[in-house]
């Protein structure tokens, strides 16, 4: 064998068990809840007012709003890892049963109504939770939400398939010992330069990816999330003119991911939303937590004069 490919091989070899080796997650900062037979990770937090239910997207984990839940100091805040995600534990579960899983979560933490807050594809749950359980929603804070037409392309379907594919028994072990951990963390690393993107990554995001949202149980979460997202957003685009919620919608110009087109057109057919523009990319709770937080206290009532759009 050629000496250099030799030599190529090896390298990778040593990247792959160093540079690409997951570290173990570290102990789970929050409480479980034991709803639709899994063990759903939260972080609560007590306060004032209508309880505010964080739901990150994906890729991602409650603390992704660390930044906004220290720019909401006095708010009852409730920072989900959506089931699969972080440190959730049972496994993935499909959109429609996410969506049951919000009020039978609610019911379990002694809760009736809250503002769900939701980012990406977090945002898509909240308008789902709108649409079949309105009776717990009291409004919504949609930040950069999946909708509004919006379809995944070949790539990110691809993607997904070949992450499951990795993980079939007998491959995902042999990934493992030569260019799996590599692949990871090299479609990581790309994945979150395009979701800040123009904003530079956070460093802390960075690294959460190695230690949680690079396990088995995120990447499933995700490949399944993302395997019946076309689906699920043309079924929510059709309920959303029906949703009777207020609602307010904050969206990036720079967004690549879910370019801002997309956002304009959900809400334009979400009757009582408003709407918030501002500058930067699809990342607004890890790099714009202030102004976040300043869309969740306008849709509580309590409008705060520093928001800039």
């Amino acid at each position: 064998m050629n000496p250099h490919l030799l030599s190529a091989l090896a390298a990778g070899f040593v990247v792959n068990s160093t540079w690409g080796r997951r570290r173990p997650k570290p102990p789970p900062p929050g409480r479980f809840a034991d709803v639709a037979d899994r063990r759903i990770h939260y972080v609560e937090r007590p306060g004032e007012g209508l309880p505010v239910v964080l739901l990150h997207g994906m890729p991602g984990t409650h603390l992704d709003f660390a930044g906004v839940v220290a720019a909401l100091p006095n708010r009852h805040i409730i920072a989900v890892d959506r089931p699969g995600y972080g440190w959730s534990e049972g496994g993935p579960l499909d959109y429609q049963a996410q969506i049951g899983l919000v009020p039978e979560l609610l019911a379990a933490l002694g809760v009736g109504r809250a503002l769900l807050a939701g980012h990406s594809f977090g945002g898509l749950l909240a308008l789902g939770v709108a649409a079949l359980h309105p009776q717990v929603v009291g409004g919504l804070a949609l930040i950069a939400p999946s909708g509004g037409g919006l379809r995944s392309g070949r790539f990110r379907m691809g993607a997904a398939r070949m992450v499951k594919a990795l993980q079939t028994p007998g491959i995902r072990q042999l990934a493992d010992v030569t260019v799996g951990g590599l692949a990871r963390r090299t479609g990581a690393v790309i994945d979150a330069r395009f979701a800040f993107a123009p904003d530079p990554v956070d460093r802390e995001y960075a690294a959460r990816l190695n230690f949680v949202s690079l396990h088995d149980d995120n990447l499933s979460a995700m490949a399944n999330d993302r395997l019946a997202y076309n689906r699920n957003i043309a079924w929510i685009d059709e309920c959303i003119p029906s949703l009777d919620v207020p609602a307010v919608v904050l969206l990036a110009r720079g967004d690549r991911p879910i370019p801002i087109r997309h956002g304009r057109r959900l809400a334009s057919t979400l009757p009582h939303a408003t709407v918030i523009e501002v500058d930067g990319g699809h990342m607004l709770p890890v790099v714009q937590p202030d102004v976040v937080a300043a869309a969740v206290r306008s849709l509580a009532n309590d409008r705060h004069p520093g928001l800039q759009c």
